[in-house]
């Protein structure tokens, strides 16, 4: 994975309104502006993600047969996880919704275009609607 500028871009302007949204609040009810000081930190802390400035960042995707996704970090660790949703927004945009082994809450990993090479995002593209996760009991007789 690369530096994807659509999603700089996007990081920054949906930080830009949430931040007009409360400071529109805030003139009101004062006490609402303090939380401008952790978007202002979320912010800065998402662009580094997304920038792959921080450690923690993933670099690398892989995506099993088996829904089974291994994880790159920067600071070179490896995760396993589970994909259990894959989607397809359009030609630019593919949302992968992670399950982590040993997370209880899901993460979102989302890829525009210019985030993989062309040949890459076009097989993940066909990936997440042709043989997108499925969730089969793992018992017979359950529903």
């Amino acid at each position: 994975m690369r530096v994807s500028r659509t999603l700089v871009l996007a990081n920054a302007v949906g930080h830009l309104l949430a931040g007009a949204a409360l400071v529109a609040v805030a003139i009101d009810v004062h006490f609402v502006g303090i939380v401008l000081l952790p978007l202002v930190y979320h912010a800065r802390s998402m662009y580094r993600r997304i920038a792959l400035r921080h450690p923690a960042a993933w670099q690398s995707v892989r995506w099993t047969l088996d829904n089974r996704l291994r994880l790159t970090r920067v600071n070179g660790r490896h995760e396993v996880g589970e994909c259990v949703v894959a989607r397809c927004w359009g030609a630019a945009w593919v949302q992968l919704t992670v399950r982590l082994s040993g997370r209880r809450l899901p993460r979102f990993i989302v890829l525009p275009a210019d985030a993989l090479d062309a040949a890459s995002h076009r097989r993940l593209r066909v990936r997440s609607r042709i043989r997108a996760p499925q969730h089969l009991a793992s018992e017979p007789d359950t529903v």
